[in-house]
């Protein structure tokens, strides 16, 4: 899948901003990039910071921003962080995705 071809082509999520918990691989890094590639941008949470670079790394080649934040969603704290530094570096949060 060639993603940077989809983002002219598909912007049902432009100017968005959206959450993915578990962002790091798997299904959490497929619908970040997805949803960057439908022009979102994306804070990447996880509590894998190597892995969630990457992600964040295909979010920007997509041509959306990214941040990473290093989260547990089972520790209350960390949750209100994320939601806070999402605010914090895009203005806002449309989209929780866990």
């Amino acid at each position: 899948m060639n993603v940077k071809n989809e983002t002219s082509e598909n912007q049902r999520f432009g100017g968005r901003v959206v959450l993915v918990t578990g962002g790091g691989s798997g299904i959490g890094r497929a619908v970040s990039v997805r949803l960057a590639a439908e022009g979102a941008d994306v804070t990447v949470a996880d509590i894998n910071e190597q892995t969630s670079q990457e992600t964040c790394r295909q979010v920007e080649a997509a041509g959306s921003r990214a941040q990473f934040v290093l989260a547990d969603v089972t520790r209350a704290a960390d949750c209100e962080r994320m939601v806070a530094e999402t605010v914090r570096a895009f203005g806002r949060l449309d989209v929780l995705f866990t």
